[in-house]
């Protein structure tokens, strides 16, 4: 165990990788729970318009909190940013559910230094130990979203020693349930201002505090799973990353999974015009809300 956790820059100690997929599990169940109960209302009504368009909001905030945050800021440094634009970038990052920045850099890191090779945190061709997965489907199931219950944390000190000395971001990261249940707590507030406290509020809160976050897992997951596996490879790649066009729409232009591999910092992914996420850093730049970004 002391060699893989050398070779890979992991941490085995039991408690801790307990509690991290203990973690893994509220924030994976709990939106599923929502997502059950949500779809249970709709044998009494179907979501009001603007329950939809609360829905459609808080969705495409915690997309951009997901692709530009926690991916391209906080993980690759694409860019650079006033203390509020970190501050904002870690909020919505953090409110993904997909637990705390710190992690999830440390975690992307290790699957950049690794990529689809033993030591790659949610390959589809490898396991926690490194062993090769044979079967195709256990290794889709392994990269979505299996690895966050059998793998082991990535060493913050060796994968993240940045996200742990700042401030913004360490503080958030201490502070992960807390800023989840805040916002939820904030939706709720907003569902019942614009439908009372009726089933319409309720109904509203489910769909936007937790259909929200499972539709948003899932998109990420994908480019971990079947980013790996369909779609094409740009000339000179170094791992079975792919592009996909379905994946890019969905995640906001991270289904360009094969190009950011072989450029990991740029900000833009190719091809260019597609990456939704870049469209939003070339608008932040010009208004100067951005700057130093990467290509």
């Amino acid at each position: 165990m002391l060699e893989i956790e050398t070779r890979f820059g992991i941490e085995t100690d039991p408690y801790r990788n307990h509690l991290n997929r203990l973690e893994n599990g509220v924030s994976i169940g709990l939106p599923v729970v929502g997502c059950v109960l949500f779809l249970y209302s709709l044998a009494s009504q179907t979501p009001s318009l603007s329950m939809v368009i609360i829905f459609a909001l808080a969705t495409l905030a915690t997309s951009i909190g997901v692709s530009v945050g926690h991916h391209r800021y906080f993980t690759h440094a694409s860019f650079k940013t006033s203390r509020f634009g970190r501050q904002l970038l870690g909020v919505l990052a953090t409110i993904s559910m997909q637990g705390s920045i710190l992690r999830w850099v440390a975690d992307h890191r290790r699957h950049h230094r690794f990529g689809d090779r033993p030591g790659d945190p949610h390959s589809p061709y490898y396991d926690a130990r490194g062993m090769a997965i044979v079967k195709r489907k256990r290794g889709l199931l392994h990269a979505h979203v299996l690895w966050m219950f059998s793998g082991y944390l990535s060493s913050e000190q060796r994968y993240a020693r940045d996200v742990k000395a700042d401030p913004i971001s360490a503080w958030l990261s201490a502070h992960y349930w807390l800023v989840n249940l805040s916002f939820l707590t904030f939706l709720g507030a907003l569902c019942v201002a614009f439908a009372g406290a009726t089933f319409e509020a309720w109904q509203g809160f489910l769909l936007a505090g937790f259909v929200r976050v499972v539709c948003v897992h899932h998109a990420t997951w994908s480019v971990n799973s079947f980013g790996h596996r369909f779609g094409w490879r740009v000339q000179n790649a170094t791992d079975r990353s792919t592009n996909n066009f379905i994946l890019a729409i969905l995640t906001l232009g991270d289904g360009f999974h094969s190009s950011h591999h072989t450029h990991p910092t740029s900000a833009i992914n190719a091809p260019s015009a597609w990456d939704a996420s870049g469209w939003l850093l070339r608008g932040l730049e010009k208004f100067g809300l951005i700057w130093q970004v990467r290509s």
